[in-house]
């Protein structure tokens, strides 16, 4: 018979750990996952914010031997150890035999449940009041600043050499003047204008290339050649040197041997200056729409698929699906941690010893995630939002802008809901746009090789030194990302552009789809990961490289659903694209960018035609209403059906009791409903609402709280003055007894230790 791990008592495992860990313990009671045991051993999955480790102890013969991921096995008690004992301590019946599963391709892999609920706690910067005002601000004083550590004569050259006057003697004033002339789109025209055509276009091309970690002078040679202006041969050199006299580009670093250094156009020039494609793009000017299917480009479908899910997750959270089942040699092997795999290749990897430490690299192909949500959630928000890819790209846009918090079940951050709801539908594109530019966990690459069979994305893991991450290569295809949206905002708006243009020059800025151009380090052994063409001639758009596929993937799926990219297509394929106000949005020319012309304000019928009112059932069409009615009834009623043809409410205690605790008037509630509906709230809606507010706070019952209790009559004084206990205080019983949340215990008890206090945690009272 196996041995069987001792049993351990609550006490025991407090010993253990330090209070903080205990509380992160206490507050994180869903972090554990695939709870195994084998003889004496007990281990599990812990999530911990994104990352996921694996803990293990053995138990027996009163000695506790523990080793987890996050410190490498240094035998140590961190809290991911302390969740795992504890939850032996007080649930050893959740834990079940160990029984590895045999998956696809023969390899041993155990099961992982969906990340738990990550609540965001600091609000989005979107939501901030007058935010692009204050990067403009903060941006001119860091430039006034560079200017004014020049000398009075160079900066009176710097305005001569663009045709600019300033006055005064103080360096402050004239940086203050140069700074407004570099801000402002006629001036930079006039200093555009008095450029020879070879300092212009190593000006465009810089403006394509945008900031890089190591820009050489033969990548803005290349740019110079493909934009085919006249004049512009010659060493790239001396125009960068010249440019940099001008202030129109800056650099952090000295030039030499070719290597440009941080040379780049500042964001205040490139919100100011014409598209960098203006007059280069299109090759062939032509009147009217080319030969081909013309897609006009509408954001209302997209925005208005966003607000529908927000409303269904308010009242029915969303649930994740389950990550890929994890390898059990991942353990041993930590470049396999947190990567998507194929089974039989990792099988073979195993078999053939290639994933030892022998100073080599082993090349995996990394297939495209499921998608985010899962099968239940999918089938009920895909009709909603128009098919699973739109879905999945909302579902990341809306997470990363904290609309959504993180984990499963997903739910909605109601506040902030609130405030991206009361925000015009220009202003929720611009939101959902700019999260675009800044996603990591998402992006439009798993969606083109999903349709795309031919290519395949392949990282190499190296079997000795410093592990590659997940997280690494989300940040470097970020990076790649913002490559290809920088070319595509440098093409004029309005016009026809052909795609095959476009992607020529994207495979001049970016010759291969890997991270080579957003790594500052040396690769010696090449980049950690590229995309891979394996069948020639299936790439879509007829493109035969990746950059092209990518780009279409880009257009036609995102920038299309947002409204900024009408599309021509052929056969099927995307031949030209005509852009609507993309590049005023990227370069932050505006808060929100307008609509393209032929899109019209939303019609809709009057709400009090539309909404059915049947007793306290309350129906109709998801688009008839706004966004905000849909929330005001959210918050009276429960979404008892949910279809792009109805929506249907039932009013409901429950919900009016959770917008009561959360601070809302009955008065509040009834002008809302006038403000958002045009009429009257109904006696047949008004009547349960004010029986339900008569009968409420009567009674209060506080859950998941913690009482603290002071030694004395002077020690409640002394920690307010040391912790952040007024902001998270419910009640105050007496002198020395508090009540608090029990996810606030963790903060105060490193603030106290901080103080110099030795706090004391009891269990139970």
């Amino acid at each position: 018979m196996s041995p069987s791990p001792d049993p351990l008592r609550e006490a025991q495992v407090t010993r253990l750990a330090t209070p903080v860990d205990m509380a992160w313990v206490r507050e994180h009671p869903e972090a554990l996952s695939d709870l195994r045991r084998e003889g004496d051993r007990i281990d599990a999955l812990v999530y911990d914010g994104d990352a996921l480790f694996h803990a293990a102890s053995r138990l027996s013969e009163g000695q506790i031997l523990v080793g987890c991921t996050c410190r490498q096995d240094s035998g140590a008690v961190c809290r991911h150890i302390a969740a795992l004992l504890m939850r032996w301590a007080t649930d050893a019946g959740a834990f079940a035999e160990a029984t590895d599963e045999e998956g696809a391709g023969g390899l041993r892999t155990v099961r992982v449940g969906p990340q738990p609920v990550r609540r965001h706690t600091e609000r989005p910067p979107w939501a901030s009041t007058n935010l692009l005002a204050t990067q403009i601000s903060g941006a001119q004083r860091s430039l006034g600043q560079e200017y004014q550590d020049l000398s009075l004569r160079q900066m009176r050259e710097l305005a001569a050499a663009n045709g600019w006057s300033v006055r005064g003697t103080r360096k402050r004033d004239i940086a203050e003047q140069l700074v407004h002339h570099l801000s402002d789109p006629e001036s930079l025209r006039a200093a555009l204008a008095r450029l020879d055509s070879g300092n212009a276009a190593a000006l465009r091309a810089l403006m394509i290339l945008g900031p890089r970690p190591r820009m050489m002078e033969a990548q803005v040679a290349s740019v110079v050649r493909w934009l085919g202006i006249p004049g512009n041969e010659g060493p790239m050199l001396p125009r960068l040197t010249s440019l940099l006299k001008r202030g129109l580009i800056a650099s952090s670093r000295q030039y030499w041997r070719g290597d440009t250094g941080g040379a780049d156009v500042p964001w205040l020039l490139m919100r100011a200056l014409p598209p960098a494609l203006e007059g280069i793009l299109p090759r062939k000017p032509a009147e009217g729409d080319p030969p081909g299917e013309i897609r006009l480009a509408d954001p209302t479908s997209l925005l208005e698929g966003a607000a529908r899910i927000l409303l269904l997750f308010a009242q029915r959270p969303a649930g994740l699906r389950a990550p890929q089942p994890r390898p059990v040699a991942e353990q041993q092997f930590p470049g396999l941690r947190s990567w998507g795999y194929i089974p039989e290749e990792v099988r073979e990897l195993l078999a053939q010893d290639a994933l030892q430490d022998r100073g080599g690299q082993a090349s995996l192909t990394v297939p495209p995630p499921n998608r985010a949500l899962n099968d239940e959630t999918v089938a009920q928000a895909a009709p909603l939002v128009g098919g699973e890819d739109r879905l999945d790209m909302l579902y990341a846009l809306l997470y990363n802008a904290r609309v959504l918090h993180g984990g499963s079940p997903v739910l909605v951050w109601e506040e902030v809901q609130g405030e991206y709801f009361a925000r015009d539908a220009q202003g929720q594109r611009a939101i959902l746009a700019r999260s675009l530019f800044s996603v990591r966990h998402w992006d439009v690459l798993w969606e083109m090789l999903r349709r795309h069979r031919g290519m395949r994305l392949v990282r190499k893991m190296n079997t000795w030194g410093q592990t590659y991450t997940a997280p690494q290569f989300e940040e470097q295809l970020a990076g790649v990302r913002h490559i290809v949206l920088r070319i595509i905002a440098s093409a004029p708006e309005g016009l026809w552009v052909e795609l095959e243009d476009l992607a020529s020059l994207l495979r001049v800025v970016l010759p291969a789809f890997d991270p080579s151009l957003v790594i500052s380090e040396t690769l010696y052994y090449g980049p950690p990961w590229e995309v891979q063409v394996v069948e020639r001639g299936s790439a879509i758009g007829g493109q035969q490289d990746v950059q092209g596929a990518y780009m279409e993937t880009l257009l036609t799926g995102p920038l299309h659903w947002l409204g900024f990219a009408d599309l021509c297509l052929r056969r099927g394929r995307l031949v030209a694209v005509r852009l609507h106000g993309f590049g005023d949005l990227y370069w932050d020319r505006y808060e929100a960018s307008a609509f393209p012309p032929h899109v019209g304000p939303a019609e809709r019928p009057a709400p009090r035609e539309a909404l059915a009112i049947s007793g306290r059932a309350l129906s109709a069409p998801p688009q008839a209403l706004s966004p905000a009615a849909h929330q005001l009834l959210g918050r009276i009623a429960r979404l008892e059906e949910a279809s792009p043809k109805r929506f249907r409410y039932l009013l409901n205690a429950e919900r009016t009791h959770v917008t009561f605790e959360r601070g809302a008037l009955l008065e509040e509630l009834v002008a809302a409903w006038e403000r958002h509906l045009g009429f009257p709230m109904p006696p047949d809606v008004r009547e349960p609402l004010e029986a339900w507010w008569a009968a409420y706070g009567q009674v209060r019952i506080y859950q998941h709280a913690t009482v603290i209790e002071m030694a004395d009559d002077h020690a409640l004084t002394e920690m307010r003055a040391v912790t952040s206990l007024d902001r998270v205080i419910i009640a105050e019983l007496s002198p020395r007894l508090v009540v608090v949340p029990q996810n606030a215990v963790g903060t105060l008890i490193e603030e106290l230790e901080r103080a110099g206090y030795t706090p004391k945690w009891t269990g139970a009272i």
